[in-house]
């Protein structure tokens, strides 16, 4: 399948759950903080702080509900070890609080980095294993493309902007459910403050259950900020 075939592929079917009258969707924001802490060569830290602050909801072609509500908040950890120029193998841990619940994940994680020569491409397969009470475990397998690249010159630099994008697909297992496929695309502005910090301003759009109908669409203003301690 040619790119040119793809693209046609995903747009149609975005743009036919789109019109499915039973689809529902919700939008809002989502700012997160994310630590970063090198602790020698091979090793580093991770801590993120996100929120999820939803504005709108409702069903497509209907009057959404325009209310502000806190969905949850997530605290995520997770560490990782060089084993190669640009592989890493990850481990992490996430609790989630939401509506009263106290929600645990556990993450495994590999990633590399295709540095090309005016842009790098990013490839990162995730599972994890999600505990809620009451809830049977969910099981998910994720694959994540990115592709990152400068508005100027062949690499970033501090007082620079740069684009990345986000492709993703997550095939989501759990107990007394038929497997759910979800998709999620992310356009993002980045800006090098310095060498220590970085922000990314974008949307995070995500499309649940694409091979089924009716389907749920997100779409998040997504804010991010990146701090090298």
């Amino acid at each position: 399948m040619s790119i040119r075939q793809y693209i046609g592929l995903l747009a149609g079917l975005l743009i036919g759950t789109t019109l499915c009258a039973q689809n529902s969707f919700q939008s809002g924001i989502l700012p997160a903080i994310n630590l970063n802490r090198s602790i020698n060569e091979l090793y580093a830290l991770n801590l993120k702080v996100e929120t999820r602050e939803q504005f709108r909801a409702g069903f497509v072609h209907t009057d959404p509900i325009r209310i502000h509500e806190h969905l949850l908040t997530d605290f995520t950890l997770i560490g990782s070890r060089k084993v190669g120029l640009s592989e890493k193998i990850n481990l992490g841990y996430l609790l989630r609080l939401r509506q009263g619940e106290r929600i645990h994940r556990i993450i495994q994680q590999f990633s590399f980095i295709s540095r090309l020569r005016n842009f790098n491409l990013g490839h990162r397969l995730v599972s994890d294993q999600t505990f809620a009470p009451e809830e049977s475990a969910v099981f998910r397998l994720r694959y994540r493309m990115s592709m990152e690249f400068p508005l100027d010159g062949e690499k970033a630099d501090p007082g620079e902007f740069y684009v990345k994008v986000n492709n993703e697909l997550i095939q989501t297992w759990q107990r007394g459910n038929a497997p759910l496929t979800e998709y999620r695309f992310g356009p993002f502005l980045g800006y090098f403050m310095s060498n220590t910090h970085k922000v990314e301003v974008g949307l995070d759009y995500r499309n649940q259950s694409i091979l089924i109908a009716p389907t749920r669409h997100s779409y998040w203003l997504s804010l991010n900020w990146f701090f090298n301690l």
